[in-house]
């Protein structure tokens, strides 16, 4: 029922990341767990935890891509160790 992953992520915060999955993935915010926010300006990896979702569907965010952040940002989500 639960999936735990590491979510690695650039010029992004916490937030807009799981805003920007539970919209893709179908999803709702509150099935993501996380332990605080990182920065928005850093190049970061944390733990989540989602409900309900499958380890296909989990994949399937190495393949999307965020728009471009203020100033051209190129901005980057990948996840691994799905458990």
């Amino acid at each position: 029922r639960y999936l735990r992953f590491v979510l690695y992520k650039e010029c992004m915060d916490t937030i807009e990341v799981i805003q920007f999955l539970s919209k893709r993935l179908h999803l709702s915010a509150k099935d993501f767990s996380y332990a605080g926010t990182k920065d928005r300006r850093g190049f970061t990896s944390q733990f989540l935890v989602v409900r309900n979702a499958t380890v296909n569907k989990i994949l399937g965010i190495n393949k999307l891509t965020p728009e471009s952040g203020s100033g051209g940002v190129v901005r980057q989500v990948k996840v691994s160790n799905i458990e």
